[in-house]
């Protein structure tokens, strides 16, 4: 839209007003994430789902759900293109990522929705900054995103830690080593 100073200064109050309406609404979205939906530690081998919600207006349409894993992205939903179009879903192999789709989802209600990711048999390798992003279906196509961090870690394997001390018996200002230690962890 272009319109010049002139053209706004011959404008009546009411047709200003309108005006500056229909510019506003074309420049300001209603899409909003407000936030990711994850346990920032999971256990290794453990599935975990990654819910991101957001809100919108009902008439806005979503154009896409994108899914990255340290910046490459590995999951792409067109919701609304029909069920057996084959780019409905793109996939892109990341590592440490394996889905789990029986369990992925995707929910909308005409002001709010839900995509969700379920990640299984996580591994070291799944731990990382993840990225859900959403991008509107009509113009100016206004997209929003949120990173979260998730850190896979692992329990000592045989049981609790251990402590060794040098002496069975110490006496106060007496020095003894302490050792502590336990089997394959992380952190």
């Amino acid at each position: 839209i272009k319109i010049s100073i002139r053209d706004l200064m011959s404008m009546s109050d009411s047709l200003m007003t309108l005006w500056a309406t229909v510019l506003f609404s074309m420049c300001v979205s209603s899409l909003i994430l407000p936030g990711l939906e994850f346990p920032s530690h999971v256990m290794l081998g453990q599935s975990v789902d990654m819910k991101c919600s957001f809100t919108k207006d009902p008439a806005q349409q979503i154009d896409t759900i994108k899914w990255y894993k340290d910046g490459l992205e590995f999951f792409r939903l067109h919701p609304n293109m029909p069920i057996n179009n084959d780019n409905l879903i793109r996939l892109f192999p990341t590592v440490g990522v394996k889905i789990d789709y029986n369990t992925t989802s995707y929910q909308t209600l005409p002001q709010s929705g839900q995509h969700t990711v379920s990640l299984v048999n996580t591994m070291l390798s799944t731990s990382g900054v993840y990225r859900c992003q959403i991008t509107e279906a009509q113009a100016p196509f206004h997209t929003e995103q949120q990173d979260k961090n998730l850190t896979i870690i692992i329990q000592p394997e045989k049981g609790s830690p251990r402590i060794s001390v040098s002496k069975t018996v110490v006496s106060l200002g007496q020095e003894a080593t302490v050792e502590c230690w336990s089997d394959r962890s992380k952190p």
